[in-house]
């Protein structure tokens, strides 16, 4: 049990050292493609703050996948379906883009997830609760 958490906690150290060692380079390409979140009279931060924070956080996400994940089906559907929303999110970080754009893209997203993943959440309405979900509840057909 001891060695597990080692394990995943030298996982977690070199995908959190990795993503601070992106943010610099992604706060400048944010500089350069003006995907600048400006201050106003709603907003806390009184100089242009980078937008594209996530772009990061996914990068991470990648690496640590590449890394040290197994592939399957599901999660080929997540890293399609993740890759799709981030460059959704890039694209409105630089020039904002429609609600109506985003729900549909939302929902061929999540389509990717359930048709092609074949991941999906089945009884969710029946038990909600803290203690709940331990798994139990996610079904997988591979």
């Amino acid at each position: 049990m001891q060695k597990e958490i080692i394990e995943v906690l030298k996982i977690v150290i070199i995908v959190a050292a990795f993503t601070a060692l992106l943010f610099p380079m992604i706060k400048w390409i944010s500089y350069h493609v003006g995907a600048l979140d400006y201050p106003n009279e709603r907003k806390v931060h009184k100089k242009p703050m980078p937008r594209l924070g996530g772009l990061a956080i996914y990068s991470a996400f990648l690496f640590g996948y590449i890394m040290y994940g197994s592939v399957t089906t599901q999660m080929i559907s997540i890293l399609i379906s993740s890759f799709i929303l981030v460059l959704l999110g890039v694209f409105d970080d630089i020039k904002p883009i429609s609600s109506k754009t985003k729900i549909l893209i939302h929902i061929i997203v999540a389509s990717i997830v359930v048709f092609y993943g074949k991941l999906y959440l089945r009884r969710a309405y029946e038990k909600v609760g803290a203690g709940y979900w331990h798994g139990k509840n996610w079904r997988c057909n591979e």
